[in-house]
């Protein structure tokens, strides 16, 4: 109960208001008191507190990348977001592979999508190892297109702002490695995202071309508006050669 009054307290006080012009004088709630009994008082209610606050700093964090414009939560900026919160938690690294690693990776699924865009696109590793070394990790793959038009089968301009969620897999992701390093869980944990826009530029896909993805197989696109599946299955094989959970 504890560990859920924290947590509904924390997602309750979220707020977006990074963009506005005039933010608001209201700070919120600004403490909370606990009042439980005797032995709930010691380490188990202390570590009831620390698992709400971590997942609701996790489900936050997904919330505010969510929440972000596309013109600002690109590829490189989700990178830059899982590099800085490697920086503050022990046992999580992050290591980034462009477009140059990706075409020697052979991921030509991937990159079928990230070359319509002007954005490099990136394909975001996170690791945490609190396990014993040698376990194999868990492994979370999540869809990060930061912006998806449907490429050259563009998708209809209403409620098109909307695509800017395309990335919710990627950013669920990028949260749950945080949450579980915060929480130093016990267990190996690898956070897969495969990260693009998908736009209808000069180099895009075109209904029709074929391509080779990671693991041999060719593909041909008839719709180009099925990038999803393009970006996670160069990101699906990369995750079993991890050899996975």
């Amino acid at each position: 109960v504890i560990s859920d009054v924290v947590r509904a307290t924390l997602e309750a006080s979220y707020r977006f208001d990074t963009f506005k012009s005039k933010k608001t004088t209201d700070t919120g709630l600004s403490q909370l008191t606990l009042v439980v009994g005797e032995n709930l008082a010691n380490g188990e209610g202390q570590a009831a507190i620390a698992w709400g606050e971590s997942v609701a700093t996790g489900l936050n964090f997904a919330r505010a990348l969510g929440n972000m414009p596309p013109n600002i939560c690109h590829p490189s900026y989700l990178a830059e977001q899982a590099h800085l919160l490697a920086k503050n938690q022990r046992k999580l690294s992050v290591n980034v592979l462009g477009e140059k690693e990706m075409e020697k990776l052979g991921m030509g699924a991937f990159l079928a999508v990230s070359k319509g865009s002007e954005q490099e696109g990136k394909l975001i590793v996170m690791e945490y190892n609190g396990g014993k070394k040698g376990d194999k990790p868990v492994v979370l793959v999540g869809k990060g297109v930061t912006f998806d038009t449907g490429g050259i089968s563009i998708k209809p301009a209403a409620a098109m702002d909307e695509m800017k969620y395309d990335m919710c897999g990627g950013a669920n992701v990028i949260a749950t490695v945080l949450a579980v390093a915060k929480l130093k869980l016990k267990v190996n944990v690898m956070g897969i995202v495969p990260s693009t826009e998908n736009m209808p530029g000069p180099s895009a896909t075109k209904p029709g071309d074929i391509h080779t993805a990671r693991n041999g197989k060719t593909f041909e696109v008839n719709n180009t508006d099925a990038e999803g599946r393009l970006i996670l299955s160069d990101a699906l094989v990369y995750a079993c050669e991890q050899k996975p959970e």
